[in-house]
């Protein structure tokens, strides 16, 4: 990706969102997307396609926070350091070739890194998600 191509990236990302890193390795006939995306669980992650444009989005929550029934009387918390992102998360990658079926493409994730590993010989004209595979 040229320096120009992921400063553009950057302007198009959501406000509130963070943007998982993500590394892309372009071979002849497939494209492999690794993106890290550590102690997110699979359904809790939106892999979508519509020509050229991927979109990998989700939400990562805070273990440590309850987001449901906070206690009118809980401690205090100051928290110290936060470097960890939690929220939600967006990360859109832009090919040079269009890919619109769903045939071809394989996901996994693993360890913290989902994989995408699309075939560039795919034609169709929809727009389409996928869901990660076990």
């Amino acid at each position: 990706m040229t320096r120009l191509a992921a400063l553009l990236e950057k302007l198009i990302e959501e406000p509130g969102n963070f943007s998982p890193k993500v590394d892309i390795i372009d071979y002849s006939n497939s494209l492999k997307i690794l993106v890290e995306l550590p102690g997110v669980e699979k359904d809790n992650i939106k892999i979508s396609f519509q020509n050229n444009l991927v979109t990998i989005s989700g939400q990562y929550l805070d273990p440590e926070r309850n987001y449901v029934n906070i206690p009118e009387t809980q401690e205090t918390i100051n928290e110290r350091q936060t470097d960890i992102n939690y929220g939600n998360f967006s990360r859109k990658i832009y090919l040079d070739f269009n890919i619109t079926s769903i045939g071809g493409i394989n996901t996994k994730l693993e360890n913290g890194i989902l994989k995408v590993i699309i075939n560039k010989n795919l034609q169709t004209q929809n727009t389409f998600s996928v869901k990660i595979n076990d």
